[in-house]
């Protein structure tokens, strides 16, 4: 099985994994507007399942050291039934996530989910040993800070929307009326509610690597990936018939879908699993490779970062909004980043 085993490579590691996790989110929209997020993420959860049985078949099975199949030979089938139950897990925070996106975008989602799933993560330990319980509360404290700021500036941008939509409809005599939207809080209670799954499932990840065999970073990976694969099912059949925006669809309109769409969902879901599989690599790296607790700590971080000002720069967010509502997502951002530096810090003194 072939792992990093130098600090560079540990470092180029850590760097796939923040551009995966930064930027899948960005495929959502590339299969065009007529091309729902349940249709998509079908294929995201076949691409993220591709990219780990990928890795499992060739660096884990490449090298002297023991390999993907030796692995699991000997590991707990417990340790199995863990890191599937881990991949149901994150998949329903990130399956709503999405849908959280597909409502406020990315640069207002990822930090109201993420947000809340990092200081989960920060408290179990999950991401690495802190130090100072002050210092790491005063983190988690300005993370669940910028989650709120980001809730606050969607609404403010949802209500100048409105008002838009009314004046246009003001100005055409009463003719055309306007277009119902939903409540603001739909995306953001989405979003919420999918950091805390995200969130949750680092500590099982965790659990699934301990036993009396550890249980490597592409196994688990790879198991992960199957139980995300196996629930969308599940999950997706839900939403498909009590969507969170439009009508119901058929399951059946995923057999319709133009190669650039579904090759938009795989490309998502490989990217996603990056960065899975680089959260779970430099978690087990041996001492010559490894990087310090504030470096592991700073790929989720970074990683929402990223995509929320992806968000922002590509999607063209809050290009329109008001200043109080571009004043307010750009304080969340930086709040954001103030929360990820003194979680570092909790980090160097772990």
């Amino acid at each position: 099985m072939i792992t990093p085993q130098t600090y560079t490579l540990a470092l180029l590691v850590c760097l796939c994994g923040i551009l995966g996790w930064g930027f899948w989110a960005a495929t959502i929209r590339m299969g065009g507007p007529k091309w729902r997020f349940e249709l998509y993420y079908f294929d995201f959860s076949i691409g993220a399942l591709l990219l780990t049985t990928l890795v499992a078949f060739t660096l884990g099975s490449m090298g002297s050291d023991i390999t993907f199949m030796d692995n699991l030979a000997i590991i707990r089938k417990q340790q199995i039934g863990v890191a599937m139950l881990a991949g149901g897990v994150i998949n329903l925070g990130n399956i709503l996530l999405t849908a959280a996106i597909v409502l406020m975008g990315m640069s207002a989602a990822f930090p109201v989910a993420m947000g809340l799933a990092l200081p989960i993560a920060l408290l179990s330990g999950s991401l690495g040993d802190t130090g100072s319980r002050g210092v790491l509360w005063a983190a988690i404290a300005l993370m669940l800070a910028a989650a709120a700021l980001a809730a606050r500036a969607f609404k403010h941008f949802h209500e100048q929307k409105e008002i838009a939509q009314l004046q246009k409809a003001s100005a055409a005599g009463g003719k055309q009326k306007p277009a119902p939207r939903p409540s603001p809080w739909k995306g953001v209670a989405l979003a919420a509610v999918g950091g805390l799954f995200v969130g949750g499932a680092f500590p099982l990840m965790n659990l699934a690597r301990v036993g009396d065999i550890e249980m490597a970073p592409y196994p688990i990976a790879f198991f992960m990936t199957l139980g995300l694969f196996l629930t969308t099912f599940v999950y997706n059949i839900f939403l498909t018939n009590l969507p969170v925006e439009g009508a119901p669809i058929s399951v059946f309109r995923y057999f319709k879908g133009t190669l650039k769409q579904h090759g938009a969902g795989i490309v998502g879901g490989a990217a996603w699993a990056v960065g899975l599989v680089a959260v779970l690599t430099i978690a087990a790296l041996p001492p010559s490779a490894a990087l310090s607790p504030a470096l592991r700590i700073s790929l989720p971080p970074l990683a929402t970062l990223l995509a929320a000002f992806c968000g922002l720069l590509a999607w063209g967010e809050f290009r329109d909004a008001g200043d109080r509502a571009a004043v307010l997502i750009r304080l969340s951002l930086f709040v954001f980043l103030l929360g990820a530096s003194v979680a570092a810090v909790a980090g160097l003194l772990g």
